[in-house]
């Protein structure tokens, strides 16, 4: 890429990876492709209050949103809903694509700078320039996986992969629509839940013509609305670990890739089976203003128990085991796309507490945001739920919010949440502390 020289690589077997199958369409893989209503693209974006007034300049090249329906908040900007390309190429028009969604968020801030005349202090801090593409080319395997076979649990004698995000799929957000009418820049997202982990065949990772070819991340033997759960980040790493262990089997046997599922599937199960080594997690520090003030954080002692929670997330516990990864999606709890919504601990006996800590949000890139906007740190008297003094929030920015109150004696906490980003709780972590001795 830097030199502008062509080079030649020999292997005896292959894998592509690259999001748009090319190394399987160079090699005359069959494939499909959704010419429209497909998934969107988007370029993330987020801004920062610099404590003093920031001007911004006209930017009469960006999309003109004077009087267009957007989102306005600080909360609501440059996330994965600014996403455009619906019914245009996502390879012939990638350039395009990425342009329109630059020029929404340009134009966007121009006009909450200059003509709303909000957010004087904030200034644009960083835009991803390359975009993120969700779909693309999809390389034909020996079984094409359909939503069907997700919903109904349909089970392949090679599953291997496991599926544990909903079937999510973005559509044009009607409420924007006239933003930019036929090439929408904000999206909606619909999910299907199903029943998860749901194992993804290693059918699906090879392909059915080109004999030495292997697949892994989000060009890989799929419906369009399948593709809706195996697109994920944690879902497309664990199919490069599985190729690469179907890449040792056949390395060992001469083999090509169908002949894993064909003569060796008993050693690739069991190849599969063997663990990796997994890096330990580092104990989160108390928050300095909690230091010498109180005592131990007891949440790890409770049992947890929520109001619901989506499928593949982390189990409840992990909320509670004392880590808290935030360059990690994957370590999160996450509740059911619906608030109000609780998380409640509870003690076999009475416990005296001080102080509360919640963790949350997700990561983009190196960005943390969307924690959970307006919730209420409650405990029960014997009676009734009761509200902490002093440990609640209203339009919350912090990722790492915490409070200190006058003493409580209960053996019930609830986490109680009324507002959050798509309704959806994300929490890597609750802490509640008692007395210092």
């Amino acid at each position: 890429m830097l030199s502008g020289r062509r080079s030649r690589l020999a292997g005896q077997w292959f894998v592509d990876a690259t999001g748009d199958g090319t190394v399987g369409f160079l090699a005359g893989a069959d494939y499909e492709v959704e010419k429209t209503g497909h998934l969107g693209t988007s370029n993330l974006w987020y801004t920062k209050d610099t404590g003093k007034p920031v001007p911004f300049p006209r930017c009469p090249w960006a999309l003109d949103l004077t009087e267009k329906p957007f989102p306005t908040r600080l909360d609501q900007l440059g996330h994965w809903y600014w996403e455009s390309g619906f019914d245009l190429d996502t390879i012939r028009d990638a350039e395009a694509i990425r342009d329109h969604n630059l020029r929404a968020m340009y134009g966007a801030w121009d006009c909450l700078k200059n003509v709303k005349r909000l957010y004087p202090n904030h200034a644009l801090a960083w835009a991803a320039y390359v975009a993120g593409k969700r779909e693309s080319r999809r390389l034909m395997g020996d079984v094409v996986l359909t939503q069907e076979h997700v919903l109904s649990g349909f089970g392949f004698p090679d599953g291997c992969v496991a599926a544990t995000w909903s079937i999510d799929l973005h559509y044009p957000d009607p409420k924007y629509a006239a933003a930019s009418p036929g090439n929408e820049f904000l999206s909606v997202a619909k999910f299907t839940h199903f029943k998860a982990p749901y194992p993804v065949p290693y059918w699906c990772l090879y392909s059915r013509n080109v004999p030495n070819l292997w697949m892994a991340g989000r060009c890989i033997s799929v419906t369009h609305e399948a593709l809706g759960t195996v697109r994920v980040m944690g879902t497309g790493g664990l199919m490069g670990e599985v190729v690469g262990r179907a890449a040792a089997v056949c390395k060992r046997h001469g083999a090509d890739p169908r002949d894993v599922y064909t003569t060796y599937l008993d050693e690739f199960i069991a190849l599969l089976k063997t663990r990796t080594r997994a890096t330990p997690s580092t104990p989160i520090p108390m928050p300095q203003d909690f230091a010498g003030a109180v005592g131990d954080n007891i949440a790890p002692l409770a049992k947890v128990t929520t109001s619901g929670e989506r499928d593949g997330s982390a189990p409840a516990e992990a909320m509670v085991d004392r880590t808290a990864d935030q360059g990690d999606n994957s370590g999160r709890w996450l509740s059911n796309a619906q608030t109000p919504l609780w998380v409640q601990l509870q003690w076999d006996t009475p416990r005296s507490l001080v102080a509360a800590r919640v963790i949350s949000g997700y990561c983009r890139g190196d960005a943390v945001g969307d924690p959970l906007e307006d919730f209420t740190f409650q405990y029960h008297d014997g009676h009734a739920w009761r509200d902490l003094p002093g440990a609640a929030a209203r339009a919350n920015p912090r990722v790492d919010w915490h409070a200190r109150f006058a003493p409580v004696r209960t053996s019930r906490v609830r986490l109680q949440v009324e507002k959050t980003q798509g309704n959806i709780a994300r929490i890597w972590e609750i802490e509640l502390y008692e007395p210092r001795p």
